[in-house]
């Protein structure tokens, strides 16, 4: 078994936490319960330190019960796993086992037990397995002939392989099995995952990176026919876990299970090949690593829910007001599409840019073509860096997570996308002030009008670049971060209009936001939002309801994404036009003497104001 490396170990939840272990990790031992179901107006049975015999005969509403809460797991359940036994040999299960209407065939199945299942579906405990087919009657006949093919189990289903198979790896008379971290769900090889169905795990399985190599012990075990037999755990049918609702139940043992009775059915279920997410080549943000991300989010949220529902309820409708009361704080008309520097309200330069956008849907979409070449060609360059044996070892040494080579990774990767948007709201800037005029140009015009500012234009995108990257690396300057990214939001129209220099794009940006930071910050991430959900939500309902190749999905969400976003880019230079025209605001006031004005109901220019603390 291949289990992915921990960077930090044993809370680090991006590796494997759990080894496949046997069942006495959680049998005898006095933190960990049975509890049995709850009588009308009584309380439910509870036997602590159970053992094989105690689970032995008990139904469908017993359930073993682990310290910790699933919901919210922590570290307590890598902690608790260590503490019980889990560092003694892995282990495996095996079961010998016939179809009656299968006459001829064998199967020998492994059963991995773990600890916790750490993934969307939180819950504790986790049963997999592996199953071997042999065209044999006998366990004599199969050890002579050898196996003819082999499954994996994946979640609710699972993909099979025959024997010969190139895609089965083979250390060898040993199958080797990609355990996904977390889910425990079991591959072919190393890759990124992709389910969409209960059967293939909603959401994203990972055998990537750095890993070790595991050999379980195997275990035979047979039917029990009474308490104080060995494994007498078998005849167990409740959750090896806590109950739980809907996701978080726990699982019931490979007893309760059909394949461990009708392996063969089973195994003419199982999928011939796996979806693989592609790493490299999509343009921008891919649809693939949202959803994967979105599912992971989704899932959390979920828990919590189940977990304190009283509180998301709540956060829920806090957050329909804000929206709400958000909406009624602005102006929605009347809509103004010139002149370009004019006051504008945020719902005003919304609409406005929507009218302007689809009066000139052709030509922003021709302009929004260059995302194609250059993110294109960031993938690239960023798929070769990868190779590069510098930093294959850097990469060893900083860990798969570490903070050298992923701001390193970001910068090669994103490098192409940040230029693409750079140029392409430059030229939509150049356009739609030409509209302003009555002259219409075409893409190829409005960036060759570009010709005298693309230098201070990548000047002052590398320099803001790697001020905010820094800052964002030191992890202690994130609010700054974001705080200088907002304040230099309008630097790519300042270097079309007013035609500065980079540092004086980037100062003149900043005196343009100053004293409207938060409205500036809001909006930014309102449009924001829009152009990269457009071509988002397309490419998941592609992902989700047609069987395109991943490639495929990934190409039609960019170009979604990438005709969106010269819509945020008409709407920033209508918000900067604004921000013109309302010319830059002082600097604040100590908040103690603005709190006095609001107070005394004074407005600044009105006049000598009292200093704070007179009559």
């Amino acid at each position: 078994m291949v289990l992915k490396d921990q960077d930090t170990p044993p809370c680090d939840t991006s590796g494997e936490q759990y080894d496949p272990t046997s069942v006495e990790t959680v049998l005898g031992k006095p933190r960990i319960s049975l509890v049995g179901p709850k009588p009308p107006g009584g309380t439910a049975p509870s036997i602590p330190a159970p053992v094989a015999a105690d689970l032995y005969g008990k139904g469908k509403d017993w359930y073993l019960d682990y310290p910790g809460n699933p919901y919210d797991p922590h570290c307590t359940f890598a902690r608790d796993a260590i503490a019980l036994g889990q560092g003694k040999p892995p282990v495996a299960y095996a079961h010998i086992v016939t179809q009656p209407d299968r006459p001829g065939r064998l199967a020998l199945q492994y059963w991995f037990f773990y600890y916790f299942n750490q993934f969307n579906d939180l819950h504790e405990g986790d049963w997999e397995m592996a199953q071997l087919v042999f065209d044999a009657a006998t366990p004599a006949e199969a050890l002579e002939r050898g196996p003819v093919a082999i499954g994996y189990s994946q979640h609710d289903g699972g993909e099979r392989a025959d024997w010969d198979d190139e895609k089965l790896e083979r250390d060898g008379d040993h199958p080797v099995v990609y355990s996904a971290a977390g889910s425990h769900a079991n591959y072919f090889s190393s890759q990124l995952w992709l389910g969409r169905s209960a059967a293939e795990g909603f959401g994203c399985d990972d055998t990537t990176g750095s890993s070790r190599r595991v050999s379980p012990e195997a275990r035979l075990v047979r039917e029990p026919s009474g308490p104080d037999e060995p494994y007498a755990w078998l005849a167990f049918e409740g959750n090896w876990g806590q109950k739980a609702k809907g996701l978080f139940n726990a699982p019931t043992g490979p007893n309760t299970n059909k394949k461990w009775e009708r392996p063969f059915d089973w195994d003419a279920k199982l999928r011939d090949s796996s979806i693989s997410v592609p790493g490299e080549g999509a343009l921008g943000l891919t649809v693939t690593g949202f959803f994967c991300n979105a599912v992971a989010f989704g899932s959390q949220i979920y828990a919590n829910a189940l977990e304190s529902p009283v509180w998301v309820a709540v956060g829920l409708i806090v957050l329909t007001l804000v929206v709400a009361g958000t909406a009624r704080q602005t102006r929605w008309s009347p809509i103004a599409m010139w002149p370009l520097v004019a006051p504008r309200a945020a719902g005003q330069v919304v609409r406005a840019a929507r009218r302007i956008y689809r009066r000139n849907f052709w030509l922003l979409s021709r302009i929004g073509l260059i995302f194609v070449p250059l993110a294109a060609l960031g993938s690239a360059i960023q798929a070769g860096f990868f190779q590069i044996p510098a930093f294959e070892a850097l990469r060893d040494i900083d860990g798969e997570h570490g903070r050298l080579t992923l701001p390193v990774a970001l910068i090669v990767g994103g490098a192409g996308s940040l230029i693409a948007y750079l140029f392409m709201a430059a030229a939509t800037a150049h356009a739609i002030r030409q509209a302003e005029v009555g002259r219409r140009v075409g893409a190829f015009e409005a960036y060759r009008a570009l010709a005298l500012r693309w230098k201070s234009l990548l000047a002052a995108l590398v320099m803001s670049s790697v001020a905010v990257l820094l800052l964002f690396v030191s992890v202690i300057g994130i609010p700054w971060a974001i705080r200088q990214l907002t304040r230099w939001v309008f630097f790519p129209q300042v270097c079309v209009f007013e035609g500065r220099s980079a540092r004086d794009c980037l100062r003149r940006s900043s005196e343009l936001v100053r004293g409207r930071w938060w409205r500036t910050a809001a909006l930014s991430l309102i449009l924001i939002g829009i152009g990269l959900a457009t071509g988002l939500v397309a490419g998941m309902f592609l992902l989700l309801f047609t069987s395109l190749p991943l490639p495929v999905v990934n190409f039609v969400g960019s170009l979604v994404y990438v005709v969106a976003l010269p819509y945020v880019a008409v709407a920033l230079t209508l918000a900067y036009g604004d921000r013109v025209a309302r010319g830059p605001q002082p600097k604040a006031q100590r908040w103690r003497v603005r709190l006095w004005r609001r107070i005394r109901g004074r407005q600044p220019g009105e006049g000598p104001v009292p200093a704070p603390g007179s009559p």
